[in-house]
């Protein structure tokens, strides 16, 4: 069976009885739009291929436990995921950025 020709929902539901190549074909297909949308973002190729994998290991996960239910808008919540993973990022790195600096006497 060509599974290029299924639509994402056939090959979600393909996916949840087992079928490992099924998401595969799910990240071929959208790979290019979801790493885009994250590049466009963190300016970065290594943080957005680091993004880019959580992204897909979160969707894995995320079908594995049954948490989606289909309503025609899968690459809308690859992408959300994708979005919340960037936002992450920048948390927690406005978080090390901050330092304390009592050590200096303001004039």
């Amino acid at each position: 069976m060509d599974l290029a020709k299924l639509s994402d929902y056939e090959l979600v539901k393909r996916f949840i009885n087992g079928s490992q190549s099924s998401i595969e074909t799910l990240i071929s297909r959208h790979k290019n739009r979801v790493y885009t949308y994250i590049f466009l973002i963190v300016k970065n190729q290594q943080l957005a291929e680091d993004i880019f994998q959580d992204t897909f290991i979160k969707v894995i996960q995320s079908l594995s436990k049954g948490k989606y239910t289909d309503n025609g808008k899968f690459l809308s919540w690859v992408i959300r995921i994708a979005h919340n993973l960037i936002i992450d990022h920048f948390r927690r790195e406005k978080q090390f950025n901050v330092t304390i600096r009592e050590d200096y006497e303001t004039d």
